[in-house]
């Protein structure tokens, strides 16, 4: 117990009252079960996103840039994309069987155990990726705050072997970029927006509070974010 509050005051310590916000590394978090070997798995159908934001953005920015880098990586497996997949229901007549299971996931952001069966022998694959859109955030801070404008993106995927009810191998990345930047004395020009301005550049559709020019665009943090699910993957 001693050591750990000695370890805390080291931390508090070294970030005192000058301390610069900073950029850290994405926060990747990977689950697997016992279950899960890799190497057991031919052909895996990547079946898109489902999203938990408003903003519709979301997933047309994240899907293509995670599976831009799932493709760039070598993973242990073949990837069925979704144009294929969608390819292949049309042949067999499993319409209906893909959009109840990628409808369900994108609604409850569950997976049909029976219905994804169904599906993974329609599509001749092993399993079933999938994946969500999870935080989707700008935040612009006022002139006279000391918080740095930042972006924010959470996504995750999930593996679910044929037949099963709950993911073998489950992966989030988290990532916040803020504007280090921003000169805290220099609030005229960079800020100087009027009300009118501030409403036009506002979407009601964005999760975003005080969302201003001074914040990331989402293409850097979602890249990031992107590559380090298919670096998880792979690993």
């Amino acid at each position: 117990m001693r050591r750990s509050f000695v370890l805390a005051g080291l931390i508090l310590l070294g970030c005192g009252a000058g301390c610069q916000p900073a950029n850290h590394g994405p926060v990747v978090q990977v689950t697997r079960t016992p279950e899960f070997h890799p190497d057991s798995l031919k052909v895996v159908a990547f079946l898109g996103l489902g999203s938990s934001v408003p903003d519709p953005r979301a997933v047309p920015m994240m899907e293509p840039a995670i599976q831009r880098h799932l493709a760039a990586e070598k993973l242990r497996f073949v990837i069925l994309w979704p144009d294929e997949a969608e390819r292949r229901v049309r042949i067999s007549g499993g319409e209906e069987t893909y959009r109840a299971v990628r409808d369900y996931w994108r609604d409850s952001k569950k997976l049909d155990k029976f219905r994804a069966a169904e599906l993974c022998r329609i599509l001749d694959v092993d399993a079933i990726l999938i994946g969500t859109v999870v935080d989707w955030l700008q935040t612009e801070a006022s002139p006279t705050s000391t918080q740095n404008p930042s972006t924010k993106v959470i996504a995750s995927l999930s593996l679910y072997p044929e037949g099963a009810s709950r993911p073998v191998w489950q992966a989030q990345v988290s990532q916040t970029i803020e504007d280090t930047g921003r000169d805290a004395d220099s609030g005229g020009d960079a800020y100087h927006h009027t009300a009118r301005q501030r409403e036009l550049e506002r979407s009601p559709q964005v999760q975003a509070r005080e969302r201003g020019p001074g914040a990331p665009g989402f293409d850097e943090v979602v890249d990031i974010v992107a590559a380090e699910l298919a670096k998880a993957l792979a690993s």
